[in-house]
Protein backbone atom coordinates (compact mmCIF):
# COMPACT_ATOMS: atom_id res chain seq x y z
CA UNK A 1 0.00 0.00 0.00
CA UNK A 2 3.00 2.57 0.74
CA UNK A 3 4.42 1.74 -2.43
CA UNK A 4 1.67 2.64 -4.27
CA UNK A 5 1.66 6.11 -3.23
CA UNK A 6 6.27 6.26 -4.13
CA UNK A 7 6.90 6.80 -7.92
CA UNK A 8 10.00 5.72 -9.94
CA UNK A 9 12.69 4.54 -7.06
CA UNK A 10 10.76 5.08 -4.03
CA UNK A 11 10.28 9.19 -4.78
CA UNK A 12 7.32 10.74 -4.02
CA UNK A 13 4.23 11.20 -7.27
CA UNK A 14 4.02 14.59 -8.00
CA UNK A 15 0.80 16.15 -8.98
CA UNK A 16 0.85 19.22 -11.51
CA UNK A 17 -2.55 20.97 -12.19
CA UNK A 18 -1.12 21.86 -15.30
CA UNK A 19 -0.40 18.67 -16.30
CA UNK A 20 -3.59 17.75 -17.95
CA UNK A 21 -3.93 21.00 -19.79
CA UNK A 22 -2.71 19.54 -23.35
CA UNK A 23 -4.52 16.91 -24.02
CA UNK A 24 -7.90 19.41 -22.47
CA UNK A 25 -6.85 21.91 -25.72
CA UNK A 26 -5.81 19.45 -27.96
CA UNK A 27 -7.76 16.49 -27.39
CA UNK A 28 -5.10 14.26 -26.42
CA UNK A 29 -4.27 10.94 -28.72
CA UNK A 30 -8.01 11.65 -30.46
CA UNK A 31 -6.53 14.00 -33.46
CA UNK A 32 -9.62 12.85 -36.00
CA UNK A 33 -11.01 16.65 -36.21
CA UNK A 34 -7.75 18.26 -36.97
CA UNK A 35 -6.62 18.70 -40.95
CA UNK A 36 -4.18 19.62 -42.79
CA UNK A 37 -1.03 17.75 -41.32
CA UNK A 38 1.69 15.55 -43.44
CA UNK A 39 3.31 13.50 -40.88
CA UNK A 40 6.83 12.40 -42.72
CA UNK A 41 8.21 9.23 -40.86
CA UNK A 42 11.96 8.72 -41.78
CA UNK A 43 12.63 4.91 -41.61
CA UNK A 44 16.20 5.18 -40.49
CA UNK A 45 15.43 7.44 -37.02
CA UNK A 46 15.13 4.74 -34.63
CA UNK A 47 11.59 5.96 -33.38
CA UNK A 48 10.19 6.00 -36.17
CA UNK A 49 8.11 2.82 -35.05
CA UNK A 50 6.09 4.84 -32.64
CA UNK A 51 5.00 7.66 -35.10
CA UNK A 52 1.75 8.39 -36.23
CA UNK A 53 0.59 6.34 -38.73
CA UNK A 54 -3.30 5.24 -39.55
CA UNK A 55 -4.76 1.82 -37.77
CA UNK A 56 -3.96 -0.16 -40.61
CA UNK A 57 -0.91 1.09 -41.87
CA UNK A 58 2.89 1.58 -40.34
CA UNK A 59 6.63 1.02 -41.55
CA UNK A 60 6.11 -1.79 -43.49
CA UNK A 61 2.90 0.16 -45.44
CA UNK A 62 2.82 2.45 -48.90
CA UNK A 63 4.71 5.61 -49.08
CA UNK A 64 1.33 7.59 -48.55
CA UNK A 65 -0.88 6.39 -45.54
CA UNK A 66 -3.92 8.60 -45.58
CA UNK A 67 -4.92 8.55 -41.65
CA UNK A 68 -8.08 10.87 -42.11
CA UNK A 69 -11.02 9.78 -44.55
CA UNK A 70 -10.78 12.89 -46.50
CA UNK A 71 -6.86 12.53 -46.85
CA UNK A 72 -6.13 16.09 -45.24
CA UNK A 73 -3.79 14.14 -42.88
CA UNK A 74 -1.42 11.76 -44.09
CA UNK A 75 1.56 9.45 -42.71
CA UNK A 76 4.58 9.87 -45.58
CA UNK A 77 7.15 7.32 -45.48
CA UNK A 78 11.04 8.37 -46.13
CA UNK A 79 12.77 5.14 -46.63
CA UNK A 80 16.48 6.17 -46.40
CA UNK A 81 15.88 9.36 -44.37
CA UNK A 82 15.23 11.05 -41.52
CA UNK A 83 11.93 12.17 -40.26
CA UNK A 84 13.39 15.54 -41.28
CA UNK A 85 15.25 15.33 -44.54
CA UNK A 86 12.51 16.56 -46.73
CA UNK A 87 12.45 19.98 -45.40
CA UNK A 88 15.83 20.18 -46.35
CA UNK A 89 17.04 21.98 -50.05
CA UNK A 90 17.25 19.50 -52.65
CA UNK A 91 19.79 17.36 -53.15
CA UNK A 92 21.21 15.13 -55.90
CA UNK A 93 21.64 12.35 -53.89
CA UNK A 94 18.40 12.94 -52.40
CA UNK A 95 16.34 9.23 -52.26
CA UNK A 96 13.66 8.72 -54.54
CA UNK A 97 11.44 8.51 -51.58
CA UNK A 98 12.07 12.18 -50.39
CA UNK A 99 11.54 13.54 -53.94
CA UNK A 100 8.34 12.04 -54.25
CA UNK A 101 7.20 12.87 -50.33
CA UNK A 102 8.01 16.64 -51.49
CA UNK A 103 5.96 16.67 -54.37
CA UNK A 104 3.37 14.93 -52.49
CA UNK A 105 3.74 17.52 -49.77
CA UNK A 106 3.46 20.59 -52.02
CA UNK A 107 0.29 18.95 -53.69
CA UNK A 108 -1.14 18.64 -50.41
CA UNK A 109 -0.29 22.18 -49.64
CA UNK A 110 -2.01 23.18 -52.86
CA UNK A 111 -4.62 21.88 -52.16
CA UNK A 112 -5.38 23.49 -48.34
CA UNK A 113 -4.61 26.94 -49.89
CA UNK A 114 -7.35 26.48 -52.33
CA UNK A 115 -9.99 25.11 -49.95
CA UNK A 116 -9.11 28.01 -47.96
CA UNK A 117 -9.41 30.18 -50.64
CA UNK A 118 -12.76 28.50 -51.78
CA UNK A 119 -13.90 29.01 -48.33
CA UNK A 120 -14.02 32.72 -48.67
CA UNK A 121 -11.16 32.81 -45.88
CA UNK A 122 -8.45 34.77 -47.72
CA UNK A 123 -10.83 37.95 -48.25
CA UNK A 124 -10.87 37.96 -43.84
CA UNK A 125 -7.66 37.27 -44.05
CA UNK A 126 -6.89 40.92 -46.41
CA UNK A 127 -9.31 42.99 -44.16
CA UNK A 128 -7.36 41.88 -40.94
CA UNK A 129 -3.94 42.51 -42.66
CA UNK A 130 -4.85 45.43 -43.95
Amino acid sequence: VESAREGLLGSPKLTDPWSPWMTAYYGGANISHVRNIAWSQGLIDPWSGGGVYPATGGIFGPLRQNISADGSQAVLLIDLGGHHLDLFFAHPDDPASVREVRRIEEEMILQWCEEWYAAGSAGHFATLVV
